[in-house]
């Protein structure tokens, strides 16, 4: 085998240097490092950019028709490494309500877009009937099964995810936040707690998980 030991290797002419023919295989022994200090292009590379998570234990609660955040804070902020990333957004919502007729329904903001009302990025269902019109439900109507008792004791982990593209997309800073609103009837929707403060009930921690996804695998 034979083998060259060189400091530089440098165009004879224009910028460009091709290593071998197509077909051809260079590998890289154990222990040994590439460092990049330019940019690298059309290695393929990974399809998961970023990861960014939050846990919030606070108890909060919401009674509201439309969708609404249960408290700033929860929330995540990501940057994106860049402009046309899309993300998967995951949470888990420890949620009760303050009376067994009440349920509610999970969606998420985007900061970008807005953190009011009908700023949910992802679209509830249109499908016409009398029930109140969501993308995922969050804790449900207990009428008839033990309803007092539910009142007071029960705490529903519930999971919201998504894939979601912006619309406008680019690579500033955005914040993801948790929203939910109730159905028609009007009482609180609790966040972490349920409405019985003793040792044979629990509370939780509520979670959102942000994955920046490169658009070259998305599909």
């Amino acid at each position: 085998m034979s083998e060259i030991k060189v400091n530089k290797i440098s165009p004879a002419t224009s910028t460009a240097i091709t290593l071998g023919d197509s077909g051809d295989t260079f590998t890289l022994p154990s222990g040994a490092t590439i460092v990049n200090s330019g940019t690298a292009t059309g290695f393929g590379g990974g399809g998961l950019l970023q990861i960014k998570e939050t846990a919030y234990s606070a108890h909060d609660t919401l009674n509201s028709a439309t969708y609404a955040q249960f408290n700033a804070s929860y929330a995540v902020t990501i940057t994106p490494t860049a402009s046309d990333s899309s993300f998967l957004l995951s949470a888990y919502v420890n949620l009760a309500t303050s009376h067994h007729d009440t349920s509610c329904f999970l969606n998420m903001f985007d900061s970008q877009v807005g953190t009011t009302g009908s700023d949910n990025i992802f679209t509830d269902t249109t499908v016409s009937s009398s029930r109140t019109l969501a993308y995922m439900m969050g804790s449900f109507n207990m009428t008839g099964f033990g309803a007092s008792s539910a009142d007071e004791k029960l705490l529903v982990t519930s999971n919201i995810t998504g894939l979601y593209t912006p619309a406008s997309n680019n690579d500033s800073a955005r914040t993801f936040s948790v929203c939910a609103k109730r159905n028609n009837v009007s009482n609180d929707v609790q966040l972490n707690y349920c409405t019985e403060d003793g040792g044979t009930v629990g509370q939780g921690v509520s979670t959102i998980r942000v994955m920046e996804i490169a658009n070259s695998v998305v599909s």
